[in-house]
């Protein structure tokens, strides 16, 4: 199998991307963040949810490749993240968590860190809600927002964390704010 990264894999990790961040912007539009710092795990735990919740975007994805490339998509797929994470507009729920721009390199510690850390946790039921939250977030997605009842019920049966009802554009809002979840990358 070659090394290469398909480019439909690289579409889903950009319309996750772009979805997240759709959400923060909304909640930050709705609910504008005092200036107040987080503390460094909460910081960390909020990448790492955020990493999830793209990871689980893009399961379908992950579920036909082999360990390698499944790494490595990882690894890019965190890497993207983290640097629109590390936007200023952003710091309110990411300061602190190593988001800063580090020179020369093809991937930031904190991704390779992210990575390891999800080799060694992803059987944990919160791990599992946040993918699953993805799953939903990609469902939604792909289907302009008209999932089947059946489909709807599957992903609550996963434990997605998307409020019943709710929208793609609060997906970071159940994750960050309303989930009671701690990762602690």
């Amino acid at each position: 199998m070659s090394d290469e990264i398909d480019q439909e894999i690289m579409q889903s990790i950009k319309a996750g991307s772009e979805l997240m961040i759709t959400s923060l912007f909304a909640h930050l539009t709705v609910y504008p963040i005092d200036e107040k710092k987080i503390d460094k795990k909460t910081a960390r735990d909020n990448y790492c949810k955020s990493v999830l919740l793209l990871w689980g975007f893009i399961q379908f994805h992950l579920d036909d490749v082999d360990d390698v490339i499944f790494r490595r998509i990882q690894l890019i797929s965190a890497s993207i993240l983290f640097g629109v994470l590390s936007r200023e507009e952003f710091e309110p729920f990411f300061a602190g968590a190593g988001l800063n721009k580090e020179k020369n390199i093809d991937h930031p510690k904190l991704c390779y860190e992210m990575v390891k850390w999800f080799d060694e946790n992803e059987r944990l039921p919160g791990v599992q809600a946040i993918i699953a939250t993805g799953k939903h977030l990609f469902g939604l997605a792909a289907f302009g927002g008209k999932l089947e009842d059946d489909h709807i019920k599957a992903f609550y049966k996963m434990g997605s964390l998307i409020e019943e009802g709710g929208m793609a554009i609060t997906v970071m809002k159940s994750i960050l704010i309303d989930s009671k979840i701690k990762l602690y990358l």
